[in-house]
């Protein structure tokens, strides 16, 4: 690891530049129509858009134009131009660029949606089911092929459970490091479910002792 590694992302620039309510409006546009596999914009329809948004009624073309070239220059949406001939001088003067979102930018979209479903708490669970799964997806890549799925496949499946069981499993430790949980712990309504939550502790604990021995002898 370099120091070049922590250098500044500018295409982050746009959650928190002056601006950045607007710029929010428009790459989440963006990011919506790319979900829908439509990547290439044009300004009117991003226009259309963002005054439909209420308190955006105010919004002009011209601060269109100037968000638009700000967010290429932080390299969060790419101008393309349109090879169609021109309609009008109007059209010729702008030379009909069409605008398509980054990856660097889709990604912190994403984020930002999964952010605000799950709120200001950890969540996660200790699911062991999720440990028969992972072991499953470990013996299949053993197994014959089976004309379905090839190798990488197999190998995409184990590299997922094993990576939902250690998100779940960090979030729901965060999630018992809490604040809010400390609280709770205190209080004489919790003492009701704390058999409970010990058996669900050990349950994980046990299965994963379990599940970690077939594992080493699937080698």
């Amino acid at each position: 690891m370099e120091i070049n590694d922590f250098s500044k992302i500018k295409e982050a620039s746009y959650l928190t530049a002056e601006n950045a309510m607007r710029y929010r409006i428009i790459l989440r546009f963006f990011y919506r129509e790319h979900e829908r596999m439509k990547d290439s914009l044009y300004p009117a329809d991003i226009f259309q858009f963002v005054r439909s948004v209420k308190g955006m009624e105010d919004y002009t073309d011209a601060m269109l134009e100037q968000d638009l070239a700000t967010l290429v220059s932080w390299n969060n949406i790419i101008p393309r131009q349109e090879m169609k001939e021109p309609k009008s001088i109007e059209d010729y003067k702008r030379k009909r660029f069409r605008y398509q979102i980054t990856p660097y930018t889709v990604a912190f979209e994403r984020m930002l949606a999964e952010l605000a479903k799950k709120g200001d708490e950890f969540g996660g669970a200790l699911e062991k089911s999720a440990f028969v799964r992972l072991l499953k997806a470990i013996q299949d890549m053993s197994a014959p092929a089976d004309g379905e799925r090839t190798a990488y496949e197999r190998w995409q499946e184990v590299l997922h459970h094993f990576k939902q069981i250690k998100t779940n499993t960090s979030d729901y430790i965060g999630y018992l490091n809490s604040e809010k949980l400390e609280a709770n712990m205190q209080t004489e309504a919790f003492l009701v479910y704390k058999d409970q939550f010990v058996n669900y502790l050990r349950d994980f604990v046990m299965a994963l002792q379990q599940t970690a021995m077939k594992i080493q002898s699937a080698r």
